[in-house]
């Protein structure tokens, strides 16, 4: 299988917009991310606060699909856009490690971190988080996402 990379938050998508920060929906996105055979990829702000080492401890079963971290909007261009920051840090890596075309996706709590025609970003309620009924719903869109030519 050719690889497939997903570009992950974790504030909002992991826990819930509230304390504790404690990542407690990475045993939902686990199950999704070893059958579709995914790479992860931390998207997420704590990629600026911990060494991606420390990222991938606290993932627990899942830090073993994590193969990197995006780059900072900050650090690749001066000028910041409205919307999409997410999206061009995403795009910035992809051109730098992955092959044209490589089949992603991206979840996260935050459509304004997206251009407003990407169709490749799952949201979740912050407020929730991924829990059991939205992971069901990702799993099933990867699904269709990804069987689709």
């Amino acid at each position: 299988m050719n690889k497939r990379y997903l570009f992950l938050d974790f504030d909002g998508v992991l826990h819930t917009d509230t304390p504790p920060r404690d990542l407690r929906h990475a045993s939902h996105l686990l199950p999704i991310v070893a059958r579709l055979e995914l790479k992860i990829v931390v998207s997420s702000t704590w990629r600026e606060a911990y060494p991606l080492q420390e990222i991938v401890g606290r993932l627990g079963a899942l830090g073993r699909f994590v193969v990197g971290k995006t780059p900072v909007w900050s650090t690749l261009e001066e000028d910041v856009p409205d919307v999409g920051v997410r999206q061009l840090e995403i795009e910035a890596w992809l051109q730098k490690k992955a092959a044209p075309a490589t089949p992603w996706v991206a979840l996260d709590d935050e459509a304004d971190n997206f251009r407003p025609s990407c169709k490749r970003v799952f949201l979740t309620d912050r407020r929730v988080g991924l829990d059991a009924q939205a992971a069901a719903a990702f799993s099933d869109w990867c699904t269709k996402l990804f069987s689709q030519k």
